[in-house]
């Protein structure tokens, strides 16, 4: 048992302290079964469990921007280095945002996902709470767009991408992931 530290906001940060949390771990382990001691099984407790399914970056990593400020932060965090970033539209195309946080702010919902500024620090975006701040708008090549996002642009996730996204299982196999369709 070990405690992530408050400041981990990425996948990238929860490795780096899970890492060495294992390999401190297997290295306790190994030194015990290396000294002969003995080892009782215990069966999960499935009534204290919880089983959260896999998810894949490039099926459900689109943001709803009808969500709140600090759901839109967490969810962009949560699919940070070392992944490609969350997803949305931008002028048609798929971008992948990183590097976010929290901002104050107060706008009507339908301003949600509109870029109001842009500037030094990054990417401003409203949301009907707040604001996201940016730092980093990529192409599906991984190539930075940040400085080519306009004031008054608007991201944008279609509601049928989003329905598709939370009807869709992953099911890691020996070449990769498979995307499975849980709509009749």
């Amino acid at each position: 048992s070990y405690r992530q530290p408050e400041t981990a906001r990425t996948p990238e940060d929860y490795f780096a302290t899970a890492v060495a949390e294992e390999r401190a771990f297997v290295g306790a382990f190994l030194d015990q079964v290396e000294q002969g001691e003995r080892f009782e099984a215990h069966p999960l407790d499935e009534g204290a469990a919880s089983y959260f399914p896999f998810l894949y970056t490039k099926v459900h990593g689109w943001i709803d921007w009808s969500t709140t400020a600090d759901e839109v932060d967490r969810f962009i965090g949560a699919f940070g280095n070392p992944y490609p970033g969350a997803s949305t539209y931008w002028r048609k195309q798929r971008v992948f945002l990183k590097e976010a946080t929290r901002e104050a702010g107060r706008f009507h919902p339908f301003a949600s996902g509109l870029v109001f500024r842009n500037d030094a620090r990054g990417i401003w975006i409203a949301l009907a709470d707040g604001a996201v701040l940016v730092k980093r708008v990529t192409d599906e090549d991984g190539a930075d767009l940040t400085a080519q996002i306009a004031i008054g642009s608007r991201f944008v996730t279609p509601a049928a991408v989003l329905d598709a996204a939370r009807a869709s299982e992953i099911v890691y196999g020996a070449s990769g992931p498979v995307v499975e369709n849980c709509l009749p």
